[in-house]
């Protein structure tokens, strides 16, 4: 029997860009309910054959060893360099790659892709029994059965493949199907995108980051699309403690990288505390972060407020976010 290997769904080469001064290995690792504590960057964001079908295919898992290698060498040039918006120009595509691979690689994600099906399969089971009932009516109508069975199947062939789900395979080869189907597609549509880099300005400020580093809002009234819902979104993704990456359909017309005022750092890292899915990683013990990681849970917050930056103002401000109702 093949010895299962622990899959890091958040990379080892992101995870070290929050790490601990001093050490290369520690990070802070906040769990609800918990003391937070240091905790070996190896050790932690990741599952035993997270990236492996059931029956051992290892072909994401392949993958992701090899673009995570290409990633990490983008990133260190991203922190390196004095000139993002060429950087972004050449290699946009790299990074579009990175964030939509980085959504769909954790375990929330594999989640709300599995309650996906699962709820196209309810409403399908809901739609056969609008179904049935309208051939019953065009029966009591005088219709043949052959008629009645013709005009419903036209009646409710779009609403059926809306739902189309499949349901030959496990929660797990499932889901890996989707990543490497989808996360091309979804790499696509970010690649269109332009991005501000926020970069932290006075010391003491810092950024965090989670289980879930990229931060997406799924609404209620995409339940049935959540890729779209990702591809249409606000993304904010903190690159390590010093630059966090932020982007929105239209409302940066070039790459810009622009200092943060506090507020606007506490406004960012209160939705990733508000937004992670089990721990958040850190390079201080805060109890700021441990407060509001206790006291919120993902299931509370129905509504908020996005930061984002003002290219003219060079400043945050407060834009109504997704609303679930």
């Amino acid at each position: 029997m093949t010895k299962k290997k622990f899959d890091h769904y958040v990379p080892q080469f992101l995870l070290r860009g929050f790490k601990m001064h001093g050490t290369q290995q520690g990070i802070y690792c906040y769990r609800r309910g918990e003391e937070p504590k240091p905790r070996k960057i190896k050790k932690i964001a990741g599952m035993k054959d997270f990236e492996v079908l059931t029956n051992g295919n290892t072909e994401l898992r392949d993958k992701l060893h090899d673009l995570d290698n290409k990633w990490g060498l983008f990133l260190k040039a991203l922190e390196q360099t004095t000139d993002i918006a060429s950087l972004l120009n050449k290699h946009g595509s790299t990074f579009a790659e990175f964030v939509a691979f980085q959504i769909l690689r954790t375990p929330i994600w594999r989640n709300r892709l599995c309650a996906e099906r699962n709820a196209k399969n309810e409403a399908k089971t809901i739609l056969q029994k609008s179904k049935d009932g309208y051939i019953e009516r065009l029966l009591k109508g005088g219709s043949s059965h052959e008629e009645a069975k013709r005009e419903a199947d036209s009646a409710f062939d779009l609403p059926f493949r809306l739902y189309l789900t499949d349901n030959s395979l496990r929660d797990q080869d499932y889901y890996i199907k989707r990543v490497l189907e989808e996360a091309p597609n979804l790499a696509t549509a970010l690649s269109k995108r332009r991005w501000a880099f926020l970069s932290v300005t006075r010391t003491g400020d810092s950024f965090i980051t989670s289980d879930a580093p990229v931060l997406t809002h799924v609404t209620k009234q995409f339940q049935f699309d959540l890729l779209q819902t990702a591809a249409t979104a606000v993304i904010y993704m903190p690159i390590n403690k010093y630059m966090a990456a932020l982007s929105a359909p239209s409302i940066f017309d070039r790459h810009i990288k622009v200092g943060t005022q506090t507020e606007g750092v506490e406004l960012l890292n209160d939705l990733m505390i508000h937004n992670a899915y089990l721990e958040i990683y850190s390079h201080q013990k805060n109890e700021k972060i441990r407060y509001a990681f206790d006291k919120t849970s993902q299931e509370d917050i129905e509504t908020f407020k996005w930061g984002w930056i003002s290219e003219n103002e060079k400043q945050f401000r407060n834009v109504e976010g997704f609303n679930d109702n």
